[in-house]
């Protein structure tokens, strides 16, 4: 480029800055006709600019800065429409009686054309007649001609628009188009829901701009000032208006993320979703700020003198209505302690932040090593919300939830401590750690969505879960909820198996199915109670959205626990049959109408670090004491970590028995079985083998050569193990025989005989069937025997086995002072 072209060009980029600073000094003088003709003048001497500058760095700041221009020049536009020039007053409290109603009557005029522009014609009548009433009264208060002149024409223009609209019927207007109606049970959920910490925040309607914001006095919350934070507290100097701290306040000077601060309160997500909305907005021209603050003129926030404003904000499942006061916190130096811009004299990102003040409270960890981390479960310098702070007894706590869900609290009062949570403070907390401990997906809603692409290309898709709050920073708010999805044709999820994709996925070309689990992360508190929510799903192709129904309408739950004795292991353990096991009849009566199936299902919850096993067993209701495949009706998948099902499509009437068990045996800890059905069946826990005997445990062994003889076909039998029972009035018995420490497991028998006055062995009243080889040994069932008789019992073990040790258990129902005499055979 020549110098002469250069330099030109530089005197061309020195006029139009000026120009615009001299643009800029008459808008904030109020002088809007000026400003506007200064500002064309800029756009059009940038667009000239644009065209030569060589610097691509340059060209898009210039073109910045001219649509700012042009935005404003729209702005101008709307508020030069049919408007009054007025004094300029910078708050309505120093303004005369003809000042605030002509302030008024303008705010409802603007309010009526918009309501006029969105074709809400019934609204802007009224707006309108309203407007003509007031500018009517200031015609009273004014003795100069000419705005007596100008307001008398007003109120003429006002009453003709009002005439034209009487004639359209409102019936066909001021309707959002949906082809989808709310459901009454979605109706009284966002009616229950519209109310938050004691505050209404109802769904929004069209007639909210109907709003009065101008009056003769300043407008203050009726719910009083928002609760500071602890540093905000700490340099408090008080709440200041707008007009107070700022020589000409506007709403909005121009949406920019760059100009959002934060202060001391460091509410990251807020200011980060802030600063994404707005660069959203000034990127594709789609408000996303500028359409949820009112009053507005032209579709463009304003600000206010009477210091009101209504905010629509969207949250519990619909958009709603927020009035907040301008007052603003400022410290003892006079600077804003909220979020703020830094384009001087604009609020809306205070406004706004004030509107959402009242739904959290946080604290922060303070800095510390990885390994100090770990150990309590925290996550350094990092923000968590407060849930609940109780005080019971002198003890001190406090509920926090990490809102990243990536470590969970481990030290006193975590869901592993089981020391410090006493029954009696967990009853006072409603609390239980099992329950907080775990979840499940089977119990959370769920949903069905059916997506049909018929284009070549994948289909955008978004789901939108909202939780509705009632309550914040107390105990009442202490649930977070997520959603997954799971591709599963749409059927109910069990397992919390890693979700397919959520929020955002493609769907591909064709039909898709998908199961939407909306799940209760976070639940602490072992009460049931309602939580509500709003689910949406936004596509670019057809779908289907629709509630996955309960598959079992009876539903059972049992609370248990393994203890030393009864954590058995699993079937390959010698403790199994001490296993806890539960009688489930299910009477001929239940059966349902003819060609319908009885379905059953079975879930066993407990410890997240214990692998776990539920199986349904053909045992008439009885204790089983080992399990063959042959019994098994169904049964969990392998042994699953902290949450194992099964379920059965078709099942008979009849008693059958249920066994939950843990991988590895004296695992100690409590579970949950539910068992959902249906029909109608009844449950109850089945008792220890051997409850109400006493129970006397005799080791021996078998030597080969000298008392391991094998079965009764052999001559040597009767030197195989042996004892005697002598018992004093009539009891019953039952043997059980085992051989812990042979692998594998032996073939075993053991027999009851009366004794014989001549015979070594008298008539045997009772055994434990064929030879078995189960890791549990063998049993003999209960036998009675007659007062004063004296009984021998006799072990028997494979004859290839001669040589191994075993063990013989036996039990009675004698009290303490009558127990038998055990004396060994000689």
């Amino acid at each position: 480029m020549s110098n002469k072209r250069q330099n030109s060009a530089n005197e061309l980029r020195r006029q139009a800055f000026d120009l615009a600073g001299r643009a800029v000094n008459e808008d904030k003088k109020g002088h809007r006709e000026k400003a506007k003709k200064y500002y064309l003048e800029v756009i059009n001497m940038f667009g000239a600019i644009v065209q030569t500058e060589p610097d691509q760095t340059e060209r898009d700041k210039i073109s910045t800065k001219c649509h700012e221009y042009k935005m404003r020049v729209e702005q101008l536009d709307g508020e030069l429409k049919n408007a009054i020039d007025i004094p300029n007053t910078h708050t309505i409290s120093h303004g005369s009686t003809l000042d605030n109603l002509l302030n008024q009557a303008q705010s409802i005029q603007n309010q009526a054309q918009s309501q006029e522009e969105q074709k809400n014609y019934v609204e802007a009548l009224d707006l309108y007649t309203k407007a003509a009433e007031i500018f009517f009264n200031a015609i009273k208060e004014t003795k100069n001609g000419s705005l007596h002149q100008q307001l008398t024409t007003k109120v003429n223009h006002l009453l003709e628009r009002a005439e034209e609209l009487k004639a359209v019927r409102s019936a066909n207007y001021g309707k959002n188009p949906s082809s989808y109606k709310l459901t009454q049970k979605e109706i009284d959920i966002l009616k229950h829901t519209s109310n938050i910490n004691g505050r209404n925040y109802l769904p929004w309607d069209e007639t909210d701009l109907k709003e009065e914001f101008k009056d003769n006095k300043l407008f203050l919350d009726p719910d009083g000032p928002v609760p500071l934070s602890d540093k905000q507290k700490e340099n408090f100097g008080g709440w200041k208006r707008p007009s107070d701290i700022m020589s000409n306040p506007k709403m909005i000077t121009r949406i920019c993320s760059s100009a959002i601060k934060e202060d001391i309160v460091n509410d990251c997500s807020f200011v980060a979703s802030l600063c994404v909305s707005a660069a959203y907005e000034r990127k594709t021209r789609k408000q996303l700020i500028t359409r949820c603050i009112f009053p507005q003129v032209n579709d463009v926030p304003i600000y206010n003198p009477n210091g009101k404003y209504v905010i629509k904000l969207i949250f519990n499942g619909i958009a709603r209505k927020v009035v907040i006061d301008d007052l603003l916190p400022v410290s003892r130096d006079g600077t804003l302690m909220c979020t703020f811009s830094t384009n001087k004299g604009e609020l809306w990102p205070s406004i706004i932040e004030k509107a959402v003040s009242h739904t959290l409270i946080t604290i922060t960890t303070g800095d510390m090593t990885d390994d100090k981390a770990d150990e309590v479960g925290l996550v350094p310098t990092h923000s968590y919300a407060v849930l609940d702070v109780r005080e019971i007894n002198g003890l001190q706590l406090l509920q926090v939830k990490n809102p990243w869900s990536i470590k969970r609290w481990t030290g006193p009062y975590s869901h592993l401590d089981a020391n410090n949570w006493t029954p009696d403070l967990m009853s006072l907390l409603n609390y239980d750690r099992l329950q907080a401990a775990h979840n499940d997906d089977e119990y959370n809603p769920q949903f069905y969505l059916e997506i049909k692409n018929d284009t070549n290309k994948k289909s955008l898709t978004y789901i939108l879960l909202s939780k509705h709050i009632t309550i914040t920073g107390t105990g009442e708010n202490r649930d977070f909820i997520t959603l997954n999805l799971y591709k599963s044709d749409g059927k109910r999820i069990y397992y919390q198996s890693k979700p397919w994709k959520a929020l955002r996925f493609d769907a591909p070309h064709g039909e898709s199915r998908y199961t939407i689990v909306v799940d209760n992360k976070n639940q602490e508190a072992s009460e049931m109670k309602s939580l509500e929510f709003t689910l949406k799903c936004y596509c670019e192709s057809q779908f289907k959205l629709t509630e996955i129904p309960k598959h079992y309408p009876i539903e059972k739950q049992v609370k248990g626990r393994w203890t030393a004795q009864t954590a058995g292991g699993n079937p390959d353990d010698i403790t199994y049959l001490n296993n806890p096991q539960y009688r489930i009849s299910i009477a001929p009566s239940s059966c349902i109408s003819p060609g319908d199936k009885l379905r059953i299902h079975l879930m066993l919850e407990g410890p997240k670090e214990y692998a776990m096993h539920v199986n349904l067993v053909w045992g008439k209701g009885k204790r089983i004491t080992s399990v063959l495949a042959k019994d098994i009706l169904v049964e969990s998948a392998g042994y699953h970590f902290g949450f194992c099902y099964c379920e059965m499509e078709d099942i008979r009437p009849g008693d059958y028995t249920i066994v939950v068990s843990t991988l590895e045996p004296g695992l100690i800890g409590d579970y949950i079985l539910t068992v959902a059905s249906n029909f109608n069946f009844s449950l109850t826990p089945i008792p220890l083998e051997g409850a109400g005997l006493f129970r006397r445990d005799i080791n021996g062994e078998w030597i080969k050569g000298f008392n391991a003889m094998g079965c009764d076909d052999n001559a040597d039998y009767n030197k195989n193990p042996c004892c005697h029972i002598k018992i004093k009035e009539m009891t019953t018995v039952k043997i059980r025989l085992q051989a812990p420490d042979i692998k594998p497991s032996p073939m075993l028998s053991v027999k009851i005989y009366e004794k014989h006055p001549i015979k070594f062995l008298g008539n045997e009243i009772g055994n434990s069937g064929l030879y078995a080889s189960y890791p549990q040994g063998v049993c003999t069932n209960e036998v009675t025997l007659q007062h004063n008789n004296e009984v021998q019992k006799l072990s028997h073990l494979n004859l290839l086995r001669r040589e191994l040790p075993g063990k013989l258990i036996y039990a009675t129902n004698f009290k303490l002072d009558c127990y038998p005499k055990l004396l060994p055979v000689t």
